[in-house]
């Protein structure tokens, strides 16, 4: 226990501490990066986040920062699914709903192959082509009616 008080001993010295700022959300204000790039605890903080933290703004830095560090050096959070190995990786993409657009989607943007879970070939590029269709009709008849 003596340990873990000795190491964020930093905390003391954070600009941030006692502040009202939101340090968590999508959108940081400037106040918050202001705060933390004149902080004497900067360096400390930031390297508690990359091993601790998996939301907010710490030491100057996003979540998506962190997370791109993180893969890079290959640093896992302790007691959460996040992981920066393949396999685990897989994990925190939501499970693919197969022959539907949303499904082709998720295919291309995660790099997985066009595949169901028993290694079949999936409908998901023939949900695909059906979208684009029936967009592509939709499109025509606007067009005719303007």
């Amino acid at each position: 226990m003596q340990l873990q008080v000795l190491a964020q001993e930093w905390r003391a010295q954070a600009s941030c501490k006692g502040s009202p700022l939101n340090f968590y959300g999508k959108r940081v204000r400037k106040e918050v990066m202001n705060l933390c790039s004149t902080c004497p605890a900067k360096e400390e903080c930031y390297q508690y986040a990359l091993r601790n933290e998996e939301y907010g703004y710490w030491g100057g830095s996003t979540e998506t920062q962190r997370n791109k560090e993180r893969h890079r050096l290959g640093i896992e959070l302790p007691g959460s699914e996040r992981s920066t190995s393949p396999e685990i990786s897989a994990k925190r993409i939501k499970p693919i709903t197969h022959g539907t657009e949303s499904g082709y989607r998720s295919h291309t943007r995660n790099n997985i192959a066009f595949t169901d879970e028993r290694g079949n070939e999936c409908d998901c590029r023939e949900a695909h082509k059906w979208y684009l269709r029936k967009y592509r009709e939709s499109r025509a008849k606007s067009t005719e009616v303007a």
